[in-house]
């Protein structure tokens, strides 16, 4: 990964990048100690300094008192959670369902627009059941309407999200 400064619209593909070396090398980064050091590593400037620096002396302090640090300062899910509440987006989410809502296909291809509109739904939270409708609602309103139409007079009306995106994506293959 790059190093980290702590800009709050960096930390996701930060984070994704550690996990990427993570699953690449999941024998070393076993160790719950070797992920931290290798994430506390990358954070070497503004923000993102100062949390590496509050991290690592609180541990020191912890381990001078006596304490047990397994469950907290040595602990990968502990400090993932510390991480996330210092830079995770705290708007990200909103920003992502705003953004959902606007999303339109344009010149891109079906495959192209589903990509992106993937994305946006990952990080609204647009990932149950319970929002499907919803969901074909925005790819009725923002897929070219051409498109739309030709699913919906092909024969076969999809049933829920997925059967739209392969439809769709089916149709917009042929009709181009």
């Amino acid at each position: 990964p790059e190093n980290f400064s702590g800009d709050k619209k960096k930390y996701r593909a930060f984070r994704e990048s550690l996990l990427l070396h993570f699953e690449d090398d999941a024998i070393y980064f076993k160790d719950d100690r070797k992920k931290i050091s290798f994430v506390l590593s990358f954070m070497k400037e503004g923000e993102a300094a100062a949390f590496r620096t509050d991290w690592l002396e609180n541990r020191v302090d912890a381990q001078q008192m006596g304490l047990d640090i397994t469950n907290t300062y040595g602990s990968w899910p502990y400090f993932a959670d510390k991480m996330e509440e210092r830079f995770k987006d705290s708007f990200e989410k909103e920003a992502a369902k705003n953004e959902i809502l606007t999303l339109k296909q344009g010149n891109e291809t079906a495959q192209a627009f589903f990509e992106r509109f993937e994305e946006k739904k990952r990080w609204a939270g647009y990932t149950n059941r319970i929002n499907e409708e919803f969901l074909i609602s925005l790819l009725r309103r923002n897929m070219n309407k051409p498109l739309i139409d030709r699913v919906i007079y092909g024969g076969h009306i999809p049933r829920d999200y997925q059967e739209w995106k392969r439809e769709l994506i089916r149709m917009d293959y042929i009709w181009r």
